[in-house]
């Protein structure tokens, strides 16, 4: 039986522990304005994590707080990350500050990936306008999608 009320309080765990991470994200221009707005962030935030189960949550709160506590910023390292993709030549400059990824860790996300991929194309396929208010799915151009 699923307890909401845990299930809540993950959440709100959640979404304050990453708005911290967020709002101490500095990208190459400084602050960005989506750092400015807390409301649109735990809005957003709030509805990705509903769609996942206790395990899920509580999995995922531990490694927020697991990272906090020995200095690591999830959410710069997740942008960092991106930036591989959307910003391949500023990566070059950051990416050895980066924690190193073992082949399997990037084995996993590949898979975790593509079985994301998987589920929003059947999303797509089945609500065409309300997913076409979002992200795209995929980019050739090296600009933020959903797979990146």
């Amino acid at each position: 039986m699923i307890d909401q009320q845990k299930v809540n309080e993950l959440i709100e765990t959640i979404v304050a522990l990453e708005w911290d991470m967020f709002a101490e994200t500095r990208n190459i221009g400084g602050v960005a304005w989506c750092q400015k707005d807390h409301e649109t962030f735990e809005i957003m935030r709030r509805s990705q994590w509903r769609t996942m189960n206790q395990a899920v949550l509580a999995s995922y709160r531990n490694d927020l707080e697991a990272a906090k506590l020995v200095g690591r910023n999830l959410v710069a390292e997740k942008y960092a990350r991106m930036m591989r993709y959307t910003s391949p030549g500023e990566y070059e400059q950051i990416q050895d500050a980066m924690p190193a990824l073992s082949e399997r860790q990037e084995e996993l996300a590949r898979e975790i990936c593509d079985i994301f991929m998987e589920m929003d194309d059947a999303a797509r396929k089945k609500y065409p306008a309300i997913s076409a208010a979002g992200r795209n799915s995929r980019s050739d151009d090296g600009g933020t999608s959903v797979r990146t």
